[in-house]
């Protein structure tokens, strides 16, 4: 049994709205009302209550746990706030999640035409976008292709997880391709690689930065993770979830549908009780477009918290 929000709003007075309420942060699934620690007497229903998963979530300062939360809008000691809980229906224990997504009984490999060597063309891509290529192969073992096959001129850069390659993305260097980035195809892929998370066994700390695409991840450095583009699945929130306590997500700055989901994503892991928050900067840009000093900064200032 969760905890009762409903019937506690109700007992101590507390005004709260539904889903059919017309206020952008209501929503199907959620009670929402005025936040007890960030947003007493706005008037702004930042905080929301999840039916689902029985935790309470502020649009503005995260997560807050089912005891504070009580303890502030009633104003009485943790002693009392505990009785409050169990009184409508609270406990202690912990949801639990589902395990991330199987792995195929395959050994994934790299594409046809894979080189031994980083050709001038491939270089230059990388120097044109101001990367050290000697640094970025070494650092993310990225592999370059000839000129035939479905991988021709491309960068490929490996996806690992537990030191095993699971799949691979492949980044055009001409420019001209209708599709810049190609994933391996999903019948070779150990994982699918939208249950991946690149650069995930370069970040070994208690924090996380998440970037949308692989140069986003080159550019930030250790410490950075791509989805693979904005739409996040359910086993790369798991991932997030299992192996980080703090988790920083950085998408696309100019766009708004990027946005939308970086809120998404930071308000779902806030909900599974992680400290998350969306990252904004003053730029209408990519993160793989940032000066390394520029991105270097941003990294130094997250992950050192």
């Amino acid at each position: 049994m969760s905890f009762n929000a409903r019937k506690f709003f109700e007992a101590y007075g507390i005004e709260y709205y539904e889903g059919d309420y017309p206020d952008k942060h209501t929503r199907d699934g959620w009670i929402q009302t005025t936040c007890p620690r960030c947003g007493n007497g706005s008037g702004k229903l930042h905080l929301g209550f999840s039916e689902d998963s029985g935790c309470f979530v502020c649009w503005s300062c995260g997560f807050i746990p089912t005891l504070e939360a009580i303890r502030r809008f009633t104003g009485t000691s943790w002693t009392q706030a505990k009785s409050i809980v169990r009184q409508y229906g609270g406990t202690a224990k912990k949801r639990r999640y589902k395990k991330t997504a199987k792995e195929k009984d395959i050994d994934c490999e790299l594409p046809k035409g894979t080189l031994d060597y980083f050709p001038k063309l491939h270089r230059e891509y990388l120097e044109n976008r101001n990367f050290d290529p000697d640094d970025l192969i070494s650092l993310w073992d990225l592999k370059a292709t000839g000129k035939k096959g479905d991988y021709a001129k491309r960068i490929v850069a490996p996806v690992y997880y537990r030191d095993t390659l699971m799949s691979y993305q492949g980044r055009d260097v001409t420019n001209r391709s209708k599709l810049p980035y190609k994933a391996c195809a999903e019948e070779n892929e150990k994982r699918h690689h939208k249950h991946c998370l690149y650069g995930i066994d370069l970040a070994v700390g208690e924090a996380v930065l998440v970037v949308e695409g692989i140069t986003d991840a080159w550019r930030m450095g250790i410490g950075a993770v791509a989805t693979f583009g904005i739409k996040y699945t359910e086993a790369q929130v798991l991932l997030l979830y299992y192996h980080y306590k703090r988790i920083f997500v950085m998408f696309d700055q100019g766009e708004e549908q990027a946005q939308q989901q970086a809120k998404e994503l930071t308000h779902r892991l806030s909900v599974m009780g992680k400290e998350a928050e969306n990252i904004t900067i003053n730029k209408e840009c990519d993160p793989g477009d940032l000066s390394n000093e520029e991105a270097n900064f941003i990294m130094r200032d997250l992950l050192i918290r």
